[in-house]
């Protein structure tokens, strides 16, 4: 948990879905923009993020494009705390995610992050998370 020394102020911590990072460097949605003009904040990425991410990249320049983007967050891992409280949100009947949103939505609380994400009906009825709202 990052904190201000000087004024001891917490940031309000955020942890971006893929979706939004998409949107962002297709230029179609920018949510990103707007999140980032809010003071006293963090915003990070998960590594599943870089996983999504490059999987359905080809082209040289647009990875060169996402890198360059990326390299201004902090990546957290999926550590093995994480991956228990997954299983466990798998285990439960009415949530649509598959492994991988599962996998960031444990990130976001066992971090105390805030989700910011498009793909709100993947991640709606997952216990413990809270999902940013414009």
């Amino acid at each position: 948990m990052k904190e201000n020394a000087k004024y001891g102020i917490e940031k309000t911590k955020y942890l971006l879905d893929t979706d939004v990072l998409i949107n962002h460097l297709s230029k179609k949605r920018d949510t990103l923009n707007k999140l980032s003009e809010k003071e006293n904040i963090s915003i990070s990425l998960s590594v599943l993020n870089k996983f999504e991410l490059f999987r359905g990249i080809d082209d040289i320049k647009d990875k060169d494009t996402a890198d360059d983007v990326i390299r201004y967050f902090d990546v957290y891992p999926v550590s093995e705390l994480i991956a228990d409280r997954a299983s466990e949100l798998a285990k439960l009947k009415n949530i649509p995610a598959g492994p991988v949103d599962i996998l960031i939505a444990a990130t976001c609380i066992e971090n105390n992050l805030i989700l910011v994400t498009e793909n709100i009906k993947h991640f709606k009825n997952i216990p413990g998370l809270v999902i940013y709202k414009e």
